[in-house]
């Protein structure tokens, strides 16, 4: 696939979808590596049915955004497809969650 060039503030906003065309949620920050020159991520804050799909809504976190690695973006028109598979993507929340040191780490549920 031949990479795609355009600014990181077009990513901003937009709507995050799974490979089936669900919603995820919004990017919220593209976050990039300075020193490699290349994105390390992007944060997408998760909507309500994306975090009861994902069985994240007994969690008391009140910051439902998500790192997604690049490897699973894509950006497809309008929206950023995010071929990350949905189990993997729980767990990447809850590992970011817990390395916060977050209340509501995975040993406590």
């Amino acid at each position: 696939m031949e990479a795609q060039h355009f600014p990181v503030r077009d990513l901003l906003g937009r709507t995050a979808v799974d490979p089936e065309g669900r919603r995820l949620g919004r990017v919220t920050s593209v976050d990039c590596d300075l020193q490699e020159w290349r994105v390390a991520g992007v944060r997408v804050k998760l909507a309500r049915e994306a975090v009861s799909r994902l069985h994240l809504e007994h969690l008391p976190f009140t910051d439902r955004t998500v790192e997604v690695p690049p490897r699973y973006v894509e950006v497809a028109g309008d929206y950023v497809l995010v071929t990350e598979p949905e189990e993997a993507l729980r767990n990447e929340y809850l590992e970011e969650h817990r390395m916060e040191g977050d209340e509501g780490s995975p040993e406590s549920v």
